[in-house]
């Protein structure tokens, strides 16, 4: 199937996104394959099903240009945008970020894989040294699991605001069912990879985190070496000496 479509609105390796009326097309080539594809889509509907606030999968088909996923449009603006926009509100949105991710582990959606083994996994193919290697996983097993719908990747730029205050929650093909914890140690991973000095948004968002309970901090900051390593295997030699920082922290 060819796909016509009104524009691109997103490229990144491996993945071009375009906006096709009232919907988005999402096209994979390498490295992903039909299987991530198709299990991409099926944890997205699963979040559906969980009623939570997540374009509706439309179709997934075979186009020229590989595997794709068709899903609503979700109008609004990314909020990564607002923030930078508007860096006077910005700890007002990060207030906003942590509501949702709170509101995605409390969501039931029993069927998506455990978080613990694609961690343990992504481990074992990013890190290179054996003793290192064998010390974080043990370190894994060590902490407390659970049964949380984790997103596995949220960034401000995941999550779509509408001018009516609603949001939309985009790309679930990382998600997972683990300790929430997790999910908070891989954003403020992700945060500490992107930062810059204007905006500083990983201490930021751990500090909103926590601001209802602070040894909260302290409880993210154990996962945070585990959630580094497993990023580390598809990371530029700039985001591994980051990362190797945060492991050895």
């Amino acid at each position: 199937m060819s796909i016509t479509a009104d524009r691109i609105i997103a490229v990144s390796t491996g993945k071009t996104v375009y906006k096709d009326g009232d919907s988005v097309i999402k096209v994979f080539c390498r490295p992903y394959t039909k299987l991530d594809v198709m299990k991409e889509a099926f944890n997205q509907t699963q979040l559906e099903a969980a009623k939570l606030s997540v374009p509706k999968v439309q179709e997934v088909f075979l186009s020229e240009e590989g595997w794709a996923i068709r899903y609503e449009y979700a109008r609004g603006k990314a909020l990564s945008h607002l923030m930078e926009a508007t860096p006077a509100k910005v700890s007002d949105y990060m207030a906003q970020l942590v509501k949702i991710q709170r509101a995605i582990a409390a969501a039931d959606a029993p069927l998506l894989p455990c978080l613990t083994d694609k961690l343990k996994h992504a481990i074992c193919e990013g890190i290179q040294d054996k003793e290192q290697r064998i010390s974080l996983c043990a370190a894994l097993d060590s902490l407390p699991g659970g049964q949380a719908t984790c997103h596995g990747a949220l960034m401000p730029q995941d999550i779509i605001m509408n001018q009516n205050g609603g949001y939309c929650i985009l790309n679930w093909a990382n998600a997972a069912r683990g300790n929430s914890l997790f999910d908070a140690a891989d954003t403020f991973v992700q945060l500490t990879l992107e930062d810059n000095e204007q905006l500083a948004l990983s201490q930021l968002y751990l500090s909103t985190f926590s601001a209802s309970d602070p040894p909260l901090e302290r409880a993210v900051l154990r996962f945070v070496p585990i959630c580094a390593a497993a990023r580390i295997g598809g990371a530029n030699e700039r985001e591994r000496s980051i990362l190797n920082g945060l492991i050895n922290q």
